[in-house]
Formats: structure tokens, sequence, C-alpha cells
């Protein structure tokens, strides 16, 4: 028995109903085919590349917008900072300045009392002079121990 590819097959049943085609026009219509087919694989090889290079282009754009928005949320948080320093800082100038009004206050107020009390004609200037010399003192050692403890950490004591 006669062993026959399948290949093969559809044209030997195909001999006795019509003259059978030879293996020179196969090649020619493939041929055919092929060369109507090659404008249409270019055509698509086109299309595919402009896809290609509108879907990078969409991602450079969509990457270029994140950008843009990141630096904009750091510029707003940057101003936001400074904002809120600058508020801080007018904040404490504004209690620097009460500070040394209550302590002018609390100087003349002292300076008022002090010169209130009775006191005897024989008080000379020179004794007058002392008694401010010591209450500048008093207020510059006041002063250097508050500024000392402004430097210092909180949880150490002197």
């Amino acid at each position: 028995m006669l062993i026959i590819p399948w290949c093969l097959y559809p044209f030997i049943h195909q001999a006795d109903k019509k003259p059978a085609i030879g293996w020179s026009s196969l090649v020619s219509q493939s041929k055919n085919q092929s060369k109507s087919a090659a404008p249409v694989q270019k055509d698509t090889f086109a299309a595919f590349k402009r896809q290609a290079q509108e879907k990078e282009d969409k991602q450079k754009k969509l990457l270029e917008q994140q950008e843009q928005r990141r630096q904009q949320r750091e510029a707003a948080e940057r101003d936001r900072q400074r904002q809120e320093q600058d508020r801080k800082q007018q904040r404490e100038e504004e209690e620097a300045l009460e500070r040394a009004r209550r302590q002018v206050s609390s100087v003349l107020i002292e300076e008022t009392g002090s010169n209130s009390s009775p006191s005897t004609g024989s008080a000379s200037p020179a004794q007058s002079m002392s008694e401010r010399e010591r209450l500048r003192m008093r207020e510059q050692e006041r002063r250097r121990r508050e500024a000392v403890s402004h430097l210092k950490p909180k949880h150490i004591r002197l």
C-alpha cells in the first residue's frame, strides 16, 4: 500500500476531476499573494510604529505633568513653611517686646516705689546713685541668667 502525505491528498483526488496544477503555478500564486500582502504589511508596520510613538509621547506628557504637579506641591509646601516661620518669628518678636515693656514698667514701679518711701532729708545724691547702680547691676544679672537659661537644655538646672 502506498502512503500519501496529507498535504498532497487534495491534489491526488482532484487529478481525476481536472488537470493537476503544477508546482510552478502554485509558486506563482504564492508570489502574487505575497506581493499584494507586502504593502499591507508595510502599512500595518507604519501604523504600529505610529501607535507606539503616540503611546510614548502620551507617557512623556503624563510624566511631565506629574513632575510639574510635584514641583508645584513642593513650592506650595515651602511657601507655607516660610509663612509659618515668619509668623512664628513675628510672634517671638512681639513677645520679646512685651517682656521688655514689662521689665521697664517693673523697674519704673520699683524706682517710684523706692522714691515714695519715707526718706529723711539726710539722703545724699551719692546714696541714690549707688542705689541706681545696685538696681542696674541686679537687672543685668537677671538678664544674663535669663539669656543663659535659654541656651541650656530644659532638663538641666543650675
